[in-house]
């Protein structure tokens, strides 16, 4: 049986480690001379025991935008359009319709996926499988089958102190057939 003395104890314990643990976090955080003391030591505190690491430029980024246009019949390109974006505005008039946020995910995917492959093969983009996939899925709602071109493009936002801009990652054309 557990005595509320013994109850009391293990109170104080734990927070005696929890005041010791945030009061060392606090000054591994803060101060740079915490690392000179012991290299060891507080690499592995700081990779076991920190939460984070947080707001480190590398780790921040934003997912991109993936558009699509096609070449009309009489020549004219059409408006560009987000499939990631169209299918989340569906969810949005149409609760429950989850089938809406899983393709949602997959125009998101394949939107990656297609940028990865870009990042591997810059030129030779048209070739690779990225783009089969992406476009046979494309084909059966974002591409009609008169569509002679398909232009895709790949912004990122980017992020400055009060400001954000769209950047262009990647743009390109290929035949549809």
């Amino acid at each position: 049986m557990i005595t509320p003395g013994f109850r009391k104890a293990m109170g104080y314990s734990v927070l005696g480690v929890l005041a010791i643990y945030v009061v060392v976090g606090l000054w591994l955080i803060t101060s740079p001379r915490a690392v000179l003391l012991s290299r060891k030591l507080t690499k592995y505190y700081r990779w076991a025991a920190l939460p984070g690491p947080f707001f480190k430029e590398e780790r921040i980024y934003t997912p991109g935008h993936f558009y699509v246009s096609c070449k009309k019949a009489d020549g004219g390109w059409s408006a560009f359009r987000n499939p990631e974006a169209e299918q989340v505005e569906r969810y949005r008039h149409s609760f429950f319709n989850y089938n809406s946020l899983q393709q949602a995910r997959v125009a998101h995917f394949m939107g990656r996926a297609l940028y990865s492959a870009w990042r591997k093969e810059q030129g030779a983009i048209v070739q690779s499988g990225a783009l089969q996939q992406m476009h046979a899925h494309l084909r059966r709602e974002y591409i009609p089958e008169d569509a002679d071109s398909v232009k895709m493009l790949y912004l990122r936002d980017v992020m400055t102190d009060d400001s954000k801009q769209r950047d262009t990652v990647f743009q390109f054309t290929y035949k549809s057939h």
